[in-house]
């Protein structure tokens, strides 16, 4: 079904699996939010458009790369203090909230986003608004993702991960091409890198106090030169802890689709989970493609943990 110059649509994974609520704008995928397609378009033009503070932080990650958790440590950096916020980052994500929502918010805003580089606010490069780029490797990215769309109700999703997985390495899902995503804010990194810090997953997991310090650093908050802080903080931000402490509350899960019997944004958080969901044949293809697709990058993404 189409709406003026741009498409609604649910997605055929070719093996009888339907991802429901999907939109096609200006090029670019996105989930309907179950909002009247009209409004989901206009939110999305306008991001360019937006009106950004001085003090606002950027937080951007491709989808299912630890946005709820990043956007939990920077609102305990700034405020500088462990002490849990009643503020999701849902509210200030940039594709599901209107602008006169964002204008309410208090400063300093976490604005966050799954849109790639170019697609950011025109405003972040004339206020030289600091961006934190969070990027996990993509195998673990693409299993976590597919239980995001079989357990959220909006989407409707009952396929199986291998043909969810083509999708993904076809770029057909939300937000398009992971693989265009991370070369587009690469060469951002390059010609901007003093206001983009990038914290890999992996590392944030495995050495929290050090890249929480690192982002400190970068963000230039007293919470720097605060050592038990930045501990304080690393402890209240570990996967266990969050997935129990920052779970939607009844009335907010009803409004994003999420049935918390079924369902938490949390799920594992685990490096190398990936090694449970591929088959032999399918980590071979996704290796081809991602050495093809990743030829030029100079990022090292690491697809398990450390040893110890």
């Amino acid at each position: 079904m189409s709406y003026k110059d741009f498409e609604v649509y649910n997605l055929n994974d070719g093996g009888g699996g339907i991802l429901h609520n999907q939109m096609l704008v200006d090029g670019m995928r996105i989930p309907t939010f179950r909002k009247p397609p009209e409004e989901t378009a206009a939110i999305l033009r306008n991001i360019k458009h937006l009106k950004i503070r001085d003090d606002d932080i950027m937080l951007c990650t491709p989808v299912k790369s630890g946005t709820h958790w990043c956007f939990e440590i920077l609102t305990m950096l700034l405020n500088g203090a462990t002490e849990r916020s009643d503020l999701q980052k849902i509210f200030l994500m940039l594709i599901n909230v209107p602008e006169e929502e964002l204008d309410l918010m208090k400063s300093p805003r976490i604005l966050n986003t799954h849109f790639p580089f170019r697609m950011l606010p025109s405003q972040t490069k004339k206020k030289h608004t600091k961006i934190v780029l969070v990027l996990r490797n993509p195998k673990d990215l693409v299993v976590s993702l597919y239980y995001h769309h079989t357990g959220m109700t909006n989407y409707f999703y009952n396929g199986t991960f291998s043909d969810h997985l083509k999708l993904f390495m076809e770029g057909k899902l939300m937000y398009n091409s992971w693989f265009d995503y991370v070369l587009e804010f690469e060469k951002a990194l390059d010609d901007e890198p003093d206001r983009i810090h990038l914290t890999f997953y992996e590392d944030l997991k495995e050495n929290g106090v050090e890249e929480i310090k690192k982002i400190a650093d970068f963000l230039e908050v007293p919470a720097a030169s605060d050592p038990e802080l930045i501990a304080a903080i690393n402890d209240q931000c570990q996967f266990d802890t969050m997935k129990k402490e920052k779970q939607y509350g009844p009335e907010l899960a009803k409004k994003i689709f999420i049935d918390p019997s079924k369902f938490n944004m949390y799920r594992k958080g685990e490096i190398g989970d990936w090694k449970n969901h591929f088959t032999v044949a399918e980590n071979e293809r996704f290796d081809q493609l991602f050495e093809e697709k990743m030829k030029t990058s100079k990022l090292r993404f690491r697809f398990e943990p450390s040893i110890k």
